[in-house]
């Protein structure tokens, strides 16, 4: 599946791959799901890349794919890392609303 290809991209760090692949469904006729979206998110977070994982969850909200805890989770994560602590505390009120 196309969910395994972006884990298996994210997972030896080449977050760029996975992108790629997850833009690439729609051209293909196929849509990406809540999964493949958490996956490409978790990623960016564990590589310390802030903007792309709020990018990629603000992406996956457009998609009309409700984020779950996973998504903001990875986020906040990212956030908290980063040292970006009032930024995390914005998607934890989002998380809860």
């Amino acid at each position: 599946s196309f969910t395994a290809v972006i884990d298996s991209y994210a997972k030896v760090g080449d977050v760029e791959g996975a992108m790629l692949w997850l833009d690439r469904m729609p051209m293909l006729a196929l849509e990406p799901d809540k999964v493949a979206f958490t996956v490409l998110i978790d990623s960016c977070a564990k590589l310390g890349d802030v903007d792309s994982a709020a990018r990629w969850l603000r992406r996956m909200d457009s998609a009309r794919l409700v984020p779950d805890e996973i998504a903001f989770n990875a986020v906040i994560y990212a956030c908290s890392k980063a040292g970006k602590v009032s930024e995390a505390a914005q998607w934890l009120e989002k998380m809860t609303q």
